[in-house]
């Protein structure tokens, strides 16, 4: 089980790394730099991620259930 758990998180972090290189040349692209930033589009998406998390993951519901030691 432990293998399974690391091998999913190493897919998580590989997805995460390639958002971001997909992320860095979208702004290349674009010309006006101030366009780039757009923290009302972030703050948007960590909501939905959170709602996401909350309506998928077993014991998101209850904080520390999922992390326990």
């Amino acid at each position: 089980m432990r293998a399974e758990i690391d091998a999913l998180d190493g897919e998580i972090v590989r997805l995460i790394a390639q958002r971001q290189r997909w992320v860095v040349e979208a702004g290349a692209l674009k010309q006006d730099r101030g366009a780039v930033s757009a923290p009302d589009r972030v703050a948007k998406d960590l909501s939905e991620l959170i709602q996401a998390r909350s309506e998928r993951l077993p014991g998101a519901d209850r904080p520390g259930a999922v992390i326990q030691r």
